[in-house]
C-alpha cells in the first residue's frame, strides 16, 4: 500500500450490490483494496438508517470513515418513521467509540428526482441540521433542484437559520450564484465528473481554496460524450467508478485552470483534512 495522496470524499458501497439488493461484500472488497493501494482513501456515505449502519460497520472494519444521515431522495416514508431514523443515526454517533463518522450526510433538498416529497424533505433536513448545534460534525450536503421547482433559497436560508459553516455540497451541478451563496458560508464544493458534464463553468470559477473532489463511486465515471473528457489523455472504460479514479478528476482540473496537478492535489488534499 502506497501512502495516501487522495481522500475520496464521496463512496457509496451500499451501491455495489447483487440483484437482490444484497452488499456484495467480495466487489466492495475489492474496491477498497484497490483504492487504498492507489493512495486513495474512500469515506462511506449513509442514505438512511440501515445504509448509515452498514457504511459505520465498512468504516470499522476497512479503517476509513463515514458519514450517517437521510438523503433527500430516502424521505419516502410517514415524517414520524424518519424521525425514528434520526434516532438510530444519534445513536451511531453517541457510540462512535473508533472515531469513524466524521459528517452528517448524505442529506439535504432534491426537486429534480422527487418533488412530491419536498414538505417531508424540509422537516427531516432541519432535524438533521439541528444536531449540528449537539454533535459540532460537518455536513455532506445534497442539493439538486429543478427549473420549475427550485430548492436553491430554501437551502440556503437553513443553512444561516442554523449558522451552519462546516461543510460541502458534494457532486455539485447547480446555479453559479449558488455556488457563491454556499462558500460565501464558509463551506466548501465537491467537484465529481458530473459536475463537469456539460460544461466547465463551476471549475473555472470556484477558487481552489473551496474546492474538495470526489467520485461519487459507483457513479459519475467520466464518459467520453462529457465536456469533462476533452481535458483527459485517456477516458476509463468501465462499467462503474472506482476511488482509485479520483486522479482523473484532480487531472481535469488542473487542465481547466491551468494550475499545476500536484497544486490541486496538495490543495485539495488539505482542504479535505481541514474540513474534517
Amino acid at each position: 500500500m502506497i501512502d495516501e495522496i487522495f481522500i475520496d470524499i464521496a463512496v457509496n458501497p451500499t451501491h455495489f450490490t447483487f440483484e437482490n439488493g444484497d452488499l456484495d461484500y467480495d466487489l466492495i472488497d475489492f474496491m477498497v483494496n484497490k483504492s487504498k493501494n492507489n493512495g486513495v482513501l474512500p469515506v462511506f456515505i449513509g442514505t438512511d438508517a440501515k445504509t448509515s449502519e452498514q457504511v459505520k460497520v465498512l468504516a470499522d472494519y476497512y479503517d476509513c470513515y463515514c458519514y450517517v444521515g437521510i438523503h433527500p431522495n430516502s424521505v419516502l416514508l410517514n415524517v414520524d418513521d424518519h424521525l425514528s431514523e434520526l434516532t438510530s443515526l444519534e445513536y451511531l454517533i453517541e457510540n462512535d467509540n473508533n472515531n469513524r463518522i466524521i459528517g452528517i450526510g448524505e442529506c439535504g433538498l432534491d426537486t429534480y428526482r422527487n418533488k412530491e416529497n419536498y414538505e417531508k424533505q424540509l422537516i427531516i433536513f432541519e432535524k438533521q441540521l439541528e444536531l449540528f448545534k449537539k454533535y459540532d460534525l460537518p455536513f455532506f450536503f445534497h442539493l439538486r433542484d429543478c427549473d420549475e421547482m427550485s430548492c436553491d433559497s430554501d437551502f440556503i436560508n437553513l443553512l444561516k437559520k442554523y449558522k451552519i459553516n462546516k461543510g460541502v455540497v458534494h457532486s455539485f451541478t447547480g446555479k453559479l450564484d449558488t455556488m457563491f451563496n454556499i462558500i460565501q458560508l464558509g463551506l466548501y464544493i465537491g467537484i465529481n465528473g458530473i459536475s463537469m458534464k456539460l460544461g466547465i463553468d463551476i471549475v473555472k470559477e470556484l477558487p481552489l481554496e473551496r474546492m474538495l473532489i470526489e467520485t461519487d463511486s459507483p457513479f459519475c465515471l467520466i464518459r467520453k460524450s462529457w465536456v469533462a473528457a476533452n481535458y483527459l489523455d485517456q477516458v476509463i472504460k468501465a462499467r462503474n467508478n472506482c476511488p482509485s479514479y479520483i486522479y482523473q478528476i484532480c487531472e481535469v482540473i488542473s487542465k481547466i485552470k491551468g494550475i499545476k496537478y500536484e497544486v490541486v492535489r496538495r490543495t485539495v488534499y488539505q482542504n479535505t483534512k481541514n474540513l474534517f
